[in-house]
């Protein structure tokens, strides 16, 4: 354990998901999972919520691709034996949200190009990503998936600031 660090931390996870408009389908996609980090057994968790646009399944294919994109790309890093420096720690979960974006990219040029979908048409996701080591959070966000802060006792705190475009 690293001086200074608890002798037990433990993540509690909540999770809410509206579907919206399509009250018959939902096209989020959640993550979490926790652990010990290498070989210092410092706890560490990967958090994430998706959500994918483009109904029908299209929106939940792109949400579930981006989970997995960053999953596979985080944990194994932090179940080797190197020890992450703080701006590593940041730097891989950055690296797995463009891998992601990459990912979700090629599945729409796949479902154009097999479907002969309109390219205005396309699928998409919001996500957003924490990946706590210690009691530090490294939080990537994009789009207008939230994430909240919360202590016993005090009320929810939004820590993301929604991103939102509109195409005339």
């Amino acid at each position: 354990m690293n001086k200074g660090m608890p002798t037990s931390v433990t993540y509690a996870v909540g999770a809410r998901s509206d579907p919206g408009k399509r009250k018959m389908l939902n096209e989020d996609s959640l993550f979490a999972v926790s652990g010990s980090y290498n070989t210092s057994l410092m706890p560490f968790g990967l958090f994430i919520v998706a959500d994918g646009m483009g109904g029908y399944a299209n929106g939940q294919d792109a949400s579930s691709r981006a989970i997995q994109v960053i999953a596979d790309h985080v944990l194994p890093n932090m179940t080797g034996t190197h020890t992450l420096q703080p701006d590593e720690c940041s730097h891989l979960l950055a690296e797995a949200m463009q891998r992601a974006n990459t990912a979700v990219r090629q599945q729409n040029i796949d479902l154009h190009s097999k479907e002969g979908v309109d390219i205005d048409v396309s699928v998409s996701t919001t996500v957003t990503a924490a990946l706590v080591v210690g009691l530090t959070a490294y939080i990537a966000h994009v789009g207008n998936c939230r994430l909240y802060r919360y202590h016993p006792g005090e009320k929810l705190f939004k820590v993301t600031t929604d991103h939102l475009w509109w195409r005339a």
